[in-house]
């Protein structure tokens, strides 16, 4: 048995319940996945610091960091972490808290991102994803003081929209999100969000210059998941 098989079995031996469950998004379900029973685990640590590494490694990406909104991300990106100070590439956690704190430096992500670092968000279980695109926005949000307009790659001069002005328009979006949203709703599904959304999009993607930011631009594509407000 590979170590993915052992994790899928540990899963569905320890965190698959049965029943009629109301999910955080607020949908109905008649089952219920409660991963941190397995993720929490010593057993599921050791498993899934060993397939998440893999997967991670396979996958192409190079990130620096791995985390995502408290709580089900914690466990799965400190495994990441482990697993890869044990050799191989190091990949550092962090966690995204629901709220900043209120006290000490009033931090929400724990973990000392730099603003160079490249994030890798991670969730224990997805149904519409909100909690994931929270987490993407919450690490976008706290390094927008970081931000640079030029950058120097390889010799060649680069530029571009400083990231507090692409959340200010994304901010603009959203409001206009919102309120065609209410009029689809006076019309019984009818109107023009989508619109709306693909706007912000292609507005986003005129921004970006070169590779880094292109990754960004991607974020804001919300594809088939509903903006998260």
């Amino acid at each position: 048995m590979t170590d993915r098989e052992h994790l899928r079995d540990l899963l569905v031996r320890r965190s698959v319940r049965l029943g009629d469950f109301t999910l955080a998004s607020g949908a109905k379900s008649n089952y219920y996945v409660d991963a941190r029973t397995t993720t929490m685990s010593a057993e599921g640590q050791v498993l899934l610091g060993k397939v998440a590494y893999g997967t991670v490694l396979g996958s192409g990406l190079r990130p620096t960091h791995a985390g995502g909104l408290t709580m089900g991300a914690d466990p799965i990106a400190y495994a990441i972490a482990h697993r890869s100070g044990l050799g191989g590439a190091v990949i550092n956690g962090f966690s995204v808290r629901k709220e900043a704190k209120e006290y000490g430096t009033g931090q929400r992500i724990e973990g000392g991102l730099s603003a160079t670092a490249r994030c890798l968000i991670v969730e224990d279980t997805i149904t519409t994803g909100k909690s994931t695109l929270e987490a993407v926005e919450a690490v976008i949000e706290g390094r927008a003081t970081k931000d640079q307009e030029n950058y120097s790659i390889a010799g060649r001069s680069l530029s571009r929209t400083p990231v507090a002005d692409l959340l200010s328009l994304r901010d603009y979006y959203r409001t206009e999100f919102l309120r065609e949203q209410r009029v689809e709703r006076r019309n019984n599904g009818t109107g023009t969000g989508a619109r709306i959304c693909r706007g912000l999009a292609d507005g986003l993607a005129r921004y970006f210059t070169n590779e880094k930011t292109c990754a960004t631009a991607a974020r804001f594509r919300w594809g088939g998941w509903e903006p998260p407000f």
